[in-house]
């Protein structure tokens, strides 16, 4: 799993047997952790991998959460879910131009009753997407 904080927890779920161990720095903005697969994979096999990643910011962060997908992915499920205390004014889906770049298309969605949203896409190829809200 890699992400630009260190102020987060990963849980592991379907498909994973638990971390490798804490996490790494391998570059100065990228913090990684292993996560272990239940089995080994033969070379074409799929597998179903569930983990859920909570935030532990200091400081509040951008209003928006990212899935970079550097090659291909298929069925990725995002879900954000928002505490009940600490909702936003409006959520919207979007898709980035590039890494940094900004927002090139979006779509307003609403929460449902777990104070989450969520989007599954069958398949992502060089992309960013995600959720973008604000307070």
């Amino acid at each position: 799993y890699r992400a630009d904080t260190n102020a987060l927890t990963v849980e592991v779920g379907q498909g994973f047997n638990g971390l490798a161990g804490p996490f790494y720095q391998p570059l100065a903005e990228l913090f990684v952790v292993d996560m272990l697969l239940a089995k080994p994979l033969a070379a074409g096999e799929t597998a179903t991998l569930e983990y859920s990643t909570s935030f532990h910011y200091a400081v509040a962060p951008p209003p928006e959460f990212r899935r970079v997908v550097q090659s291909f992915v298929e069925n990725l499920d995002i879900r954000v879910e928002f505490h009940p205390g600490k909702l936003p004014g409006d959520v919207v889906w979007a898709i980035w131009d590039g890494m940094d770049g900004p927002i090139a298309e979006s779509e307003r969605v609403t929460l449902d009753s777990q104070f989450a949203v969520h989007r599954y896409l069958r398949l992502a190829e060089k992309t960013t997407v995600g959720f973008h809200w604000n307070w």
